[in-house]
């Protein structure tokens, strides 16, 4: 299978599906898949590590515990992945927003630019962007800045974004044929003050995001979460999501500076240890009422899996 326009590749009754009811798999901050150290965030930590950028210890240890993907947008679409996980800092210096991870990552415009061409070269894949700001930078996004990064959004993928018509719940009759036929293929959610848009979305994601580094732990808070909310209905008034990832401490950032020999030195080297046991854990759990997994450094594994899983449950 093509994993580009696997979508396309569903079996014909797939297209009478509302789209909730498809799993999608998604990336855990999608964007950081680069560093760009010319940014500059007011009242952000990050502004003093990016002045020391050029010294390689500090370079190197910017990007082991920043970034999480190995490929940028346009390769994480091609790749198969559908859901994007986004994080929004404005650099007021440079009258400049970026997609960031703490650090910027992306100019907005560039990564836009990305989504746009695959959505160009494809007709039946949707897609389901969630952004907000950056945690870190968030005091760097006003209403204002909010309502002109949208207007931006909307310049890069206006045609493309369905319309927010029944109070953020993703209606029955929005089915993988009705959106691809319509041309309407990108869910923009955007989860923070903003101007209402009727085709920006503020629906409510359930995100399983425990911030640990420990797996058991990991495993631990996703089975109770599984528990409580296997009663919910997948009815798409509300987006639950799976996050497979692992949270570095700061002392495991520490440890890796000055121990680069220990057994966690990067954010790669946890994601290792979670995709080691994560599909054994997956085969065992419910996930009737999950619409996206999300993970770090995604191979072609874990979408073949989402598509298969697909194809024998949904």
């Amino acid at each position: 299978m093509n994993l580009s326009q696997w979508m396309s590749y569903l079996p014909e009754e797939f297209g009478q599906k509302p789209i909730y009811e498809i799993l999608l798999p998604g990336t855990h901050d999608s964007a950081a898949f680069n560093y760009l150290p010319e940014a500059r965030f007011e009242g952000s930590k990050s502004n003093w590590a990016s002045k020391f950028y050029k010294l390689p210890p500090v370079k190197s240890t910017i990007e082991r515990w920043t970034l999480t993907q190995d490929l940028n947008f346009y390769e994480q679409l091609n790749s198969g992945i559908r859901k994007f996980d986004l994080r929004l800092s404005y650099d007021q210096s440079q009258n400049q927003f970026y997609f960031s991870h703490t650090f910027a990552t992306v100019r907005v415009e560039e990564g836009l630019e990305q989504i746009r061409a695959f959505l160009r070269a494809t007709s039946q894949e949707i897609l389901f962007l969630e952004c907000q700001p950056d945690f870190n930078n968030r005091q760097t996004i006003s209403l204002v800045e909010a309502d002109r990064f949208l207007e931006i959004v909307r310049f890069y993928l206006g045609g493309w974004l369905v319309p927010n018509l029944h109070h953020n719940r993703i209606s029955s009759n929005l089915t993988l044929q009705n959106l691809t036929d319509l041309n309407q293929r990108v869910f923009f959610v955007y989860k923070n003050k903003h101007t209402p848009q009727d085709d920006i979305w503020r629906m409510k994601i359930l995100n399983l995001r425990s911030w640990t580094s420990d797996l058991s732990e990991k495993w631990e808070i996703i089975e109770n979460f599984l528990e409580q909310h296997q009663d919910q209905p997948n009815d798409g008034t509300k987006h639950q999501e799976l996050a497979l990832t692992l949270t570095p401490q700061t002392s495991d950032v520490v440890n890796g500076i000055f121990n680069p020999c220990s057994s966690i030195n990067s954010v790669r080297q946890l994601t290792e240890q979670i995709h080691a046991q994560m599909y054994s854990k997956l085969e065992s759990w419910d996930l009737s009422k999950i619409n996206s997994l999300i993970v770090d450094f995604p191979d072609e594994t874990f979408v073949e899996w989402v598509i298969q899983y697909n194809l024998n449950f949904r």
